[in-house]
């Protein structure tokens, strides 16, 4: 068993055929342009049996915020073993890869929403964070402003060309806040020189 980073070349026929046997059917056409980027960025790793694809797990470059400043946080996703091959530690040697690649591109953090808590747990994850949930009665909507006052208004949906703006306005936010849990920037400092931390869920 080989892992190592995907690399363009190596096509994306088994790429996607290795996702839709662990995930289900999906929508083909949209399985490449979601992922290249990440290969290109060289944050997918591909576990290979010879020439054969049989296990993947990548990250996203994301961030948290911590006592009001943006950390780096690597959010792994597409974690996937062909099923014939499960149960041979092939996931567990994807995922101890994947941390000592996040690590030494200098993530202190990493999350993920688990499948199975087990093998997550035994290297290093751990639950944390919050989930909310808002309810609001569908009478509540009545009052939303309805499209064509919220054209008048100059309210659209956000694309992709909106990004950098979002970001950089819910990181003002965060920061002016100052979200996040420690106390003071020294503990702050001292946490993320030890060892990175693993968050497993939000």
């Amino acid at each position: 068993m080989i892992i190592r980073p995907l690399i363009p070349e190596d096509g994306w026929d088994q790429y996607v055929d290795l996702t839709m046997r662990s995930f289900g059917p999906s929508d083909e056409a949209l399985v490449q342009p979601r992922i290249e980027p990440v290969v290109a960025a060289g944050r997918c790793l591909g576990a290979f049996d010879g020439d054969r694809l049989v296990g993947t797990a990548l990250y996203h470059d994301m961030r948290q915020w911590w006592h009001g400043r943006a950390v780096p946080m690597a959010g792994v996703a597409g974690v996937k073993v062909a099923p014939e091959y499960r149960g041979q530690g092939v996931g567990r040697a994807l995922m101890t890869a994947l941390a000592g690649l996040m690590t030494e591109r200098g993530y202190p953090l990493s999350a993920l929403y688990p499948a199975t808590m087990t093998i997550y747990r035994s290297l290093g994850w751990e639950v944390a964070g919050h989930r909310h949930e808002a309810v609001l009665p569908s009478r509540a909507l009545s009052a939303m402003a309805r499209p064509d006052a919220k054209a008048a208004a100059g309210i659209r949906r956000p694309g992709p060309d909106d990004a950098a703006e979002i970001l950089e306005v819910l990181g003002r936010a965060h920061a002016d806040a100052r979200d996040g849990s420690p106390d003071d920037d020294a503990a702050l400092d001292a946490a993320f020189a030890a060892t990175p931390y693993m968050l497993d869920g939000f």
